[in-house]
């Protein structure tokens, strides 16, 4: 088991998101859909929950196996790497509305080869903050 956390200033990524880049770059595009259907705070909370869920999720891959997985992440945080992509970790919402990680492309077949069957994920936010905490099996 391994657990990844991270906590993000709601205001910072907002300000962040105003470029248009910001949403394609490290947003898989069921993510943009379900920011694109919030408005005013609402939008923001989902913004920074989502960017904090996947600086969490890194940060269990990292757990995993640091010495084979820090290379492969090296400026996934910042939406590029030359073994994956920010959009290939994705926190959609199920039904009931609880957060669920859904791994893609080279992310999925890391997590695969690390042993991970699940990643499970935690959100919360305040007025001023976003939070994400993550735990992989």
């Amino acid at each position: 088991m391994y657990c990844g956390v991270d906590m993000i200033e709601i205001d910072r990524i907002v300000k962040t998101a105003a470029n248009p880049r910001f949403l394609t770059r490290l947003y898989a595009p069921e993510e943009i859909r379900l920011i694109e259907a919030k408005s005013g705070w609402r939008k923001a909370e989902v913004i920074a929950g989502r960017f904090a869920a996947k600086e969490a999720v890194i940060k269990v891959l990292l757990a995993a196996n640091a010495s084979h997985t820090r290379a492969l992440l090296r400026g996934v945080g910042h939406g590029h790497s030359g073994a994956m992509h920010a959009r290939e970790i994705a926190t959609l919402t199920q039904d009931g509305g609880a957060p669920h990680v859904y791994l893609t492309g080279e992310t999925a077949s890391l997590a695969t080869s690390l042993g991970l069957t699940h990643i499970a994920i935690s959100l919360s936010h305040t007025k001023t903050h976003a939070v994400a905490f993550a735990i992989g099996t």
